[in-house]
């Protein structure tokens, strides 16, 4: 069982996760690349260089970059977010969401915040990157799992970025794959 302390150390986990979301958000971690200094990644980022040099720092407390010297550089874990940041950024999206949860209980259904229609077709984007990342690292394991012998046609519905179509395609020529999702996807 969970003690108090547990509980209290679990409420106080927003705050590493929105230092890395913010270094997401505003992409940092390309900023900082294999060293930069805190004003040049604050020039890069659009961002105040006093704020930045202390997001900066609460990253290296938090081993997502290297410090040495006046330069910031990713760690090999953090290289990753460089490449994986279109994926990431629905988990930023996502925060928006969680943040209405005491709204939503209160009003027993899902609340919006204003102005979320306009920043609809990024939230998609996002989402859709997010999602293509997923299947893509599972679409592999279930060519080999389910195979497609003697397949002629696959119907993907709902399939996003079809990431699935294309791992099924090239494993039985000539299958010939068509992906079927929502207008906006």
């Amino acid at each position: 069982m969970r003690t108090f302390e547990d509980l209290t150390q679990a409420m106080r986990g927003f705050q590493e996760a929105r230092i890395l979301l913010t270094a997401v958000e505003l992409d940092l971690f390309n900023a900082a690349g294999d060293g930069a200094t805190a004003a040049a990644i604050a020039s890069t980022i659009g961002a105040d260089p006093r704020a930045t040099t202390m997001l900066l720092d609460a990253l290296v407390s938090l081993d997502a970059l290297e410090k040495t010297g006046g330069a910031y550089r990713v760690t090999p874990e953090s290289d990753r977010f460089r490449a994986a940041r279109a994926g990431m950024m629905h988990t930023v999206n996502l925060w928006d969401s969680w943040s209405t949860l005491t709204a939503c209980v209160r009003a027993g259904t899902a609340v919006r915040r204003p102005g979320v229609e306009a920043q609809q077709a990024d939230w998609t984007r996002a989402f859709i990157d997010a999602m293509h990342a997923n299947a893509a690292s599972q679409a592999r394991e279930m060519v080999q799992s389910v195979g497609a012998a003697g397949a002629k046609r696959l119907l993907d519905v709902g399939g996003g970025s079809g990431a699935y179509a294309i791992a099924f395609a090239p494993a039985e020529p000539p299958l010939q794959a068509a992906v079927l999702d929502l207008p906006q996807g």
